[in-house]
């Protein structure tokens, strides 16, 4: 777990550091998640990319970044000791490749929007921990539900966001992997749902 946290700021660092000599616009072009460029172009690093940075942070000094590594840091922590590194490991790939093979294979029927954030593979892994521990109280939010509670609740204010924005490829990534998650701890025979 705290491999993939130093990678993720590994990855970002890095970005910050081509952001500053190529631009914000050209580091997005070339990592995003775009589904016509990993059918016609073959640019099927695109699958991975995606998920090296925040453009939000960059662009609006947004938080969300932060935030990511704090949920993933904690919570995938829980996960990896309860499933296992190699089961924790194979769960964090499935929340970043099954929501862009999917997004790429409705390319073929739509153009969905381009796509460059870690955030929705990381609240997949959120959703995993809840899955896990449906019932625990964590003391960081101090709020009086439990975490399956705060999932649903964090689900429906994402998605309304997305829905006001017109991000509709974000919100096909926030609920795919959010059903990754929850799908891949059943699959293990965690927990007891949402």
């Amino acid at each position: 777990n705290t491999l993939l946290v130093i990678a993720h700021i590994t990855s970002f660092v890095i970005a910050a550091l081509c952001i500053s000599y190529y631009g914000l616009g050209a580091v997005y072009d070339r990592l995003c998640l775009n589904p016509p460029q990993i059918w016609h172009d073959g640019q099927v690093w695109r699958l991975f990319s995606y998920i090296a940075f925040d453009p939000y942070f960059f662009a609006q000094r947004s938080l969300w970044f932060l935030w990511s590594m704090l949920l993933l840091f904690f919570f995938g922590r829980e996960v990896e000791q309860f499933a296992g590194r190699k089961t924790y490991l194979t769960l964090y790939a499935a929340l970043v490749l099954i929501p862009a093979i999917l997004l790429c294979l409705l390319g073929l029927f739509i153009a969905p929007g381009s796509h460059l954030n870690c955030f929705e593979a990381i609240f997949g892994m959120f959703v995993a921990f809840a899955t896990l521990y449906p019932g625990a109280m964590p003391a960081f939010f101090w709020l009086p539900f439990p975490v399956s509670t705060l999932v649903w609740i964090l689900l429906a204010i994402f998605s309304l966001i997305d829905l006001a924005d017109h991000a509709f490829t974000a919100l096909f990534m926030l609920w795919t992997s959010s059903a990754v998650g929850y799908v891949g701890m059943r699959l293990i025979g965690a927990g007891r749902g949402l």
